[in-house]
């Protein structure tokens, strides 16, 4: 079995077992001088040089072409993750170009070694690794990922569209039933943490590199893109100010629609179509009342990334909107809220556990829990509003889901925790290899 893997940089141990297997013949990406490939090295444009010349059949053509045909829109919002760091402004050209690349060379690499299982260690959401997963999907092969959205825990499952369903993941034969976790502030979400440093990336690397320029030119187009970022974001935050009304009103009916921070993958990959937030916050204000409100809350990490000016502009012309400031506390917000809405959000969590429903639009670990509603052109409002969520089957639904995954490790120093952790994952990536 010819198996490409991706990720495992801090698991090796998962990688040296799976090599021992006689019955499986690994390709390994990750970071040198362990992986076989070296993903940094191939998930940049500046590199894509060394992508080998491939010489194609008809056939072979035919299929790549089927391919970036049908995903060029979702892989566009994988390159656009990137693009906003490292380059500078692109076109619809760029972003074909780079897609039948990518997709050319995943074809290639999996058709020429024959592959026949794809193993990511995160969801797919850069560049080479989506293109490697759309290209398995179209090949029919078996794929595996993993995902570590549940608070605490490790889970591997088949494709995207799977997260949340988890159907064919092994159950641990000696798992015991847990109550429910308490609601609790996300580590992600500390006060310390509420800042995204990607945005300083540019400005960093430019200090950094100060004196390495190897021209005036190239010192002269580093401090202009520091400077355009900097404006950029003295823009983002000037706009949401205008934008936003400090007058929250917790007695009147309203939704409450917490913004995921962007790019991530919990937006796209697992948002699909609705990574576009403000789709799904329009479909929303076409089916409640016109006496409810959407409170939308800005994420606090959010930067002015996928935040341009057209963006405001389109946001303000749903008339039941309101833009509440970032700081209003959301546990006020879902206490009082007809219910909460997201895309794949931990609000969707929180609110369950706080008995209030929620609306979600994509693929949330938690979407076959009691009191999640997929969005859907016919939902009701009133089926949501009046709902009330039974917390028995929320404990049962949330143990079934618990039992499939593997508990994380704090750090590779718990030597007993890490051993149970790395035994339990191969039994696990092994149980779905032969399926």
């Amino acid at each position: 079995m010819n198996i490409c893997i991706w990720g495992f940089d801090n698991e090796l141990d998962i990688i040296k077992s799976l090599k021992e297997n006689k019955s499986y013949n690994l390709f390994h990406f990750g970071q040198k001088p362990f992986a076989d490939y070296d993903y940094n090295d191939l998930n940049l444009e500046s590199n894509i040089t060394k992508f080998p010349n491939e010489k194609f059949t008809k056939e072979n053509e035919k299929l790549v072409d089927e391919i970036a045909e049908e995903k060029f829109k979702d892989f566009s919002k994988i390159i656009s993750r990137l693009s906003v760091y490292f380059r500078d402004e692109m076109t619809l050209n760029d972003y074909e170009n780079i897609c039948r690349i990518f997709i050319r060379y995943a074809y290639y690499f999996i058709i020429i070694n024959e592959i026949d299982v794809f193993i990511c260690k995160n969801v797919p959401h850069e560049q080479l690794d989506y293109a490697f997963y759309i290209v398995a999907q179209k090949l029919k092969l078996k794929i595996i990922i993993g995902s570590v959205e549940i608070p605490g825990y490790y889970i591997y499952f088949n494709n995207i569209e799977d997260h949340g369903q988890f159907c064919d993941c092994l159950v641990d034969a000696e798992y015991e039933s847990l109550d429910l976790p308490e609601v609790a502030t996300p580590a992600y979400m500390a006060p310390e943490l509420l800042f995204d440093d990607r945005m300083e990336l540019s400005y960093r690397s430019f200090k950094k590199n100060i004196f390495k320029h190897q021209s005036p030119r190239s010192f002269i187009m580093d401090l202009a893109r520091v400077i355009r970022h900097k404006n950029l974001k003295r823009d983002y935050i000037k706009r949401l100010n205008k934008i936003t009304n400090r007058n929250v009103d917790l007695t009147r009916k309203f939704i409450y629609f917490g913004l995921h921070l962007q790019p991530e993958a919990t937006v796209f990959p697992y948002g699909g179509k609705y990574s576009d937030q403000i789709l799904a916050i329009e479909k929303i204000s076409q089916f409640i009342p016109d006496d409810v409100v959407i409170y939308v809350k800005e994420n606090p990490k959010q930067t002015y990334i996928m935040r341009e000016k057209i963006w405001f502009d389109r946001l303000k012309r749903i008339n039941n909107v309101q833009v509440i400031p970032s700081e209003t506390n959301t546990y006020d917000l879902i206490k009082n809220c007809v219910f909460s809405s997201t895309i794949t959000g931990t609000i969707g969590w929180e609110s369950i556990r706080m008995n209030k429903p929620v609306l979600i639009f994509g693929h949330a670990w938690y979407k076959q829990f009691d009191g999640v509603f997929q969005y859907s052109d016919n939902i009701l409002y009133s089926l949501i509003e009046n709902y009330c969520i039974d917390s028995d089957k929320l404990k049962i639904k949330y143990n079934e889901i618990v039992s499939k995954c593997i508990k994380l490790p704090v750090s590779t120093s718990d030597i007993d925790l890490y051993s149970g952790y790395i035994e339990s994952s191969l039994q696990k990536i092994n149980y779905l290899l032969k399926l």
